[in-house]
């Protein structure tokens, strides 16, 4: 177990996911005081390769999830329309109803 130099608190491990350091390990403070937040790597620097590796991954993940915001965003303007088109649906109809009720109230 590592303990924060700062604190003296349990530390846990993390995964840093930075430009410099994508996927590399560290120990990172969790005070009840808020934490005192990096306290030392878990692990030796990644070599190049797998930094190259990491950069990628980040780079495409990236990408699929603006794809998938991007669907999400039509899938709910969509959906927005519909409740829109039947909100008006109902008010035509409560209206119409109170325009019966007072023409029969009126009638007999």
């Amino acid at each position: 177990m590592v303990l924060c130099r700062n604190c003296g608190s349990q530390t846990i491990i993390k995964t840093s996911w930075t430009a410099t350091n994508p996927g590399r390990k560290f120990y990172c403070c969790i005070s009840r005081r808020g934490g005192c937040g990096f306290v030392d790597w878990a692990e030796g620097p990644s070599c190049q390769r797998a930094i190259d590796v990491f950069r990628h991954f980040m780079h495409e993940q990236q990408h699929v999830t603006v794809a998938n915001q991007a669907s999400e965003i039509r899938h709910l303007q969509d959906e927005a329309l519909t409740m829109a088109v039947k909100y008006t649906r109902v008010k035509m109809l409560l209206l119409f109803s109170w325009v019966f009720f007072v023409l029969y109230y009126v009638v007999h």
